[in-house]
């Protein structure tokens, strides 16, 4: 349980005097402990528990029912599908797609690749800047002009990030931000292994600086999943490959810590063999899109993961098949599109609203057909790319 589970826990016994700091912290010395490490003070820990509180009972009684409508929506492609979308490969090359270029398929296609890049294991869309932020895999910072980045031009090769930057053996570009992502807030970064840091984004500074800081400290054998930016009192979803998920209060539950950190646990992993694949900022989410490895997948009422403490165990996000694994979930809008990619390097960019509207437990329908000893490797959310 999470330091705000087991507080909570307390305060429903016959003795919640027991949560007096005095007591506590002879009573229950571990989760003293861990109150402090995680939010600095046992005050501090027992706001973040009240709020989660007053939280949960606020959705939980106006929750409306799982069987309601659709989003209504319209299909209607705007400037943002003329937009930049970034990609990477499962060889460490980086680049952009032009929006114009990256159109909506009926079936999944193969995009030609430079010799050598891989599959395309990865793709991010970002809208409109003049210059962008870059996380790596191994939580190193840099920035560039956008006039700079290497566009995909097809089997043609492209400049390598490792020749703009001074990358260490296997380092690779991940993630990307707009340069606005640091006017203010916070840089928040999700693992595989279920940590997180939430750093102020004045410890990053503006400049296009390409020399490489230190975002984050990563455990031995652990990689990000995911580089966040927004607010302090954002919201935020993580999902594991074993099917849960669970949304907490970042604002409430992390407390900013410098670069060089390695973080506080997120969420409760479900064995050895599991671990985090996604997480999203939750602020306006509506709807979530969830993908699997055997290519099931399904929508669900963002609203149907009621908020809980980090470091728990989560909520089901989909039942799965034996032998099948979540990749991502992302948020999602019938109006808007989602990309598939695949292990044998097909990529299938399609509407939202072809992913079925299910409740939680759901396991989904087949929404791509894969050949024998294909699976899907990751999916996005990108902006409507046509009427259909």
């Amino acid at each position: 349980m999470s330091v705000v589970d087991d507080i909570i826990k307390i305060a429903k016994s016959d003795n919640p005097e027991q949560l007096l700091e005095m007591t506590v912290s002879v009573s229950h010395e571990s989760l003293y402990d861990a109150a402090i490490d995680a939010y600095g003070s046992w005050d501090a820990a027992l706001v973040a528990a009240l709020e989660f509180t007053v939280r949960s009972k606020s959705a939980t009684s106006s929750a409306p029912a799982r069987n309601r409508p659709d989003l209504e929506f319209e299909r209607r492609p705007g400037i943002e599908a003329h937009r930049p979308v970034y990609a990477s490969t499962s060889n460490g090359v980086f680049f952009y797609i032009d929006g114009k270029e990256f159109e909506v398929t009926v079936e999944p296609e193969r995009l030609d690749l430079p010799y050598g890049a891989g599959v395309l294991d990865r793709f991010q869309y970002i809208g409109t800047t003049d210059a962008v932020f870059m996380v790596s895999n191994l939580g190193r910072f840099y920035g560039l002009d956008q006039r700079m980045m290497p566009q995909w031009m097809g089997e043609s090769d492209v400049r390598r990030m490792g020749a703009v930057f001074p990358f260490e053996n296997d380092e690779a570009i991940w993630f990307v931000m707009p340069r606005s992502a640091m006017n203010g807030g916070r840089l928040i970064h999700i693992t595989r292994q279920a940590k997180g840091k939430a750093t102020d984004v004045d410890q990053f500074g503006k400049s296009l600086d390409r020399s490489g800081k230190e975002a984050f400290l990563l455990n031995d054998g652990d990689e990000p999943v995911a580089v966040l930016y927004g607010p302090e009192d954002s919201h935020v979803f993580a999902a594991s490959a074993h099917g849960q998920g669970i949304h907490f209060d970042a604002g409430a539950d992390m407390r900013s810590m410098g670069r060089k950190a390695v973080g506080v646990n997120i969420m409760k992993l479900d064995g050895p063999d599991d671990e985090l694949v996604s997480a999203f900022m939750t602020d306006g989410v509506e709807q979530a899109a969830m993908v699997t490895q055997k290519g099931l997948g399904k929508r669900v009422w963002f609203d149907e993961f009621r908020p809980q403490g980090r470091g728990g165990s989560g909520m089901q996000v989909c039942k799965l098949e034996t032998g099948d694994r979540v990749v991502g979930v992302v948020p999602s809008h019938p109006g808007e599109d989602i990309v598939i990619s695949t292990s044998i390097g097909r990529v299938h960019r399609m509407g939202a609203h072809h992913l079925p509207l299910m409740g939680r437990p759901a396991k989904g329908n087949s929404i791509i057909d894969l050949a024998p000893g294909e699976e899907v490797i990751s999916v996005a959310a990108l902006p409507c790319g046509s009427r259909d």
